[in-house]
């Protein structure tokens, strides 16, 4: 990897590298037009109805809607596109359901979400499930260079990783022989390298706080909580073991019939590669070999599979499905979510 001097300052020594990346997008973006214009020529790919150039800022903030990280706005003032640029940042409560609400007059419009390409599969299936979740009609998904999906006032979502963004302005400004503008963009590159690359990212002081010790715990113990109350409902049989391994902690017990192995997770890793929940329902065979999942029990779960994002997934021997945590509840709200998700498998198996 050839590290840019600027990447390694904005790694070395911000505490948000994501901000830098956009202060720099958006700086280039302003003093280049090819490079302005190229950008949008892309990001038109997804069908969104974009002028020739637009006039960016950043965290321009909107009521009750937070703060994007990039505005775009058309010669009138009118905003056109809203972007967010993630590195390995969560999603704000906001996202992307506000931002979309904000640009609901503005037909043709795009929210943009630029993310790493490992990053992408995650973050696109987040984005959908918030927009399902918020009864966001959703028309037809197209995957093609830019994942994207259209709405009822024909705004768009979607989502294109760093490097495709920056190859194509920096194929745009090396062709008309802009060097300064192309320097800056190489520095940018080395960014997004750095941390598309790293990885073990630098610790934060925020993340060795007691509380997040305190919240990993309690995953586990809602992990215990969930299966009492779904063994009172006869949701599963009362007789269970538990285990765990690296990042996990897991109970194991059987559907009420004992037709299937029901594994009641908290799992890191599920949740650092599938989707955006530390707990999960996996299902086995109830007997041997139990080195295998049920074609029976996945032929039964189909709705689940064909919904997008899906809901049914498969790691290895083990079928997959998200457990999702209420935010902004309390405990016995949580619980009660977690059981309905539960209760609803073991309807779809019966």
């Amino acid at each position: 990897m050839n590290e840019s001097l600027f990447g390694h300052l904005a790694f070395s020594f911000s505490k948000s590298p994501e901000n830098l990346a956009t202060e720099a997008l958006v700086f280039i973006l302003n003093r280049s037009t090819v490079a302005n214009e190229a950008f949008l020529h892309f990001i038109s790919q997804t069908g969104a109805s974009l002028p020739p150039t637009l006039n960016f800022d950043t965290q321009a903030g909107g009521k009750d809607s937070g703060v994007p990280d990039i505005r775009g706005r058309n010669a009138s003032g009118k905003e056109i596109l809203l972007g967010e640029a993630k590195f390995w940042a969560g999603l704000t409560d906001n996202q992307p359901v506000a931002y979309l609400a904000r640009l609901q007059k503005s037909s043709g419009s795009i929210l943009l979400f630029i993310a790493p390409e490992k990053r992408s599969t995650l973050l696109w299936a987040e984005l959908l499930r918030r927009c399902k979740n918020s009864n966001i009609s959703l028309h037809k998904e197209e995957i093609s260079l830019i994942k994207n999906i259209q709405f009822d006032n024909n705004s768009t979502l979607a989502l294109a990783s760093w490097r495709m963004i920056l190859n194509t302005i920096r194929s745009a400004v090396e062709t008309v022989g802009d060097t300064k503008t192309l320097s800056d963009i190489m520095q940018l590159e080395g960014l997004c390298e750095k941390m598309d690359e790293e990885a073990f990212l630098p610790l934060r002081s925020e993340e060795l706080a007691s509380n997040i010790g305190t919240r990993i715990v309690q995953y586990g113990y809602l992990i215990d909580e969930l299966k009492d109350k779904l063994v009172a409902e006869k949701i599963i049989l009362k007789k269970t073991t538990s285990g765990g391994t690296l990042g996990s902690y897991v109970r194991y017990t059987y559907s009420f019939t004992g037709e299937y192995q029901f594994h009641l997770h908290y799992n890191a890793f599920f949740w650092s590669k599938y989707r955006d929940t530390p707990l999960w329902l996996g299902l086995k065979r109830p007997t041997k070999p139990y080195s295998s999942f049920s074609p029976e029990a996945k032929k039964k779960l189909s709705a689940l599979e064909f919904e997008n994002p899906s809901r049914l997934l498969q790691d290895g021997d083990e079928l997959l499905v998200p457990l999702f945590l209420p935010i902004g509840v309390e405990k016995n709200e949580v619980i009660q979510s977690l059981v309905s998700q539960v209760r609803e498998i073991a309807e779809y198996l019966t």
